[in-house]
């Protein structure tokens, strides 16, 4: 991560599904990194208590991730990102691999945040996956 100017201490996660808890196992294994998670719109379907998750955090509500974290990473459905409010997120950096949500959607959501796109594929379940990247126009001279 440090190849692009980012000097991160935490990370969080939004949204905890298949693709969510494979960032997660990748990264837990390169620093020492804190981690915060949120899935609260998964935990209506399972019970995430039950998960061992070392070295992380579970975060109550999106406003707290957001604080907490230096890297955001946005793993969930499309559908639930729309439905968001519009939040404050100054000079944090969000990932997101939502397919199908625009620089302009993320940055409408997450006001004055700095965004990235990624649109990882399936094996990066088990570390042999390829990602790509996009971001705006001399994203990178902002840090």
């Amino acid at each position: 991560m440090k190849n692009i100017g980012l000097e991160l201490s935490s990370i969080g996660i939004f949204g905890f599904g298949n693709m969510g808890q494979s960032i997660f196992d990748l990264l837990k294994e390169q620093k020492n990194y804190k981690f915060f998670i949120n899935d609260s719109i998964l935990r209506q379907a399972r019970d995430l208590r039950k998960m061992k998750v070392s070295r992380a955090e579970w975060s109550n509500n999106l406003v707290e991730l957001i604080k907490s974290s230096d890297l955001l990473f946005i793993c969930v459905k499309p559908q639930n990102f729309r439905e968001l409010e519009p939040l404050e997120a100054k000079n944090k950096t969000i990932i997101s691999i939502m397919a199908g949500i625009t620089l302009k959607e993320i940055n409408q959501k997450f006001k004055g945040s700095k965004v990235i796109r990624t649109m990882p594929n399936l094996p990066l379940q088990i570390g042999e996956g390829i990602l790509a990247w996009y971001y705006q126009k001399n994203y990178l001279n902002k840090f």
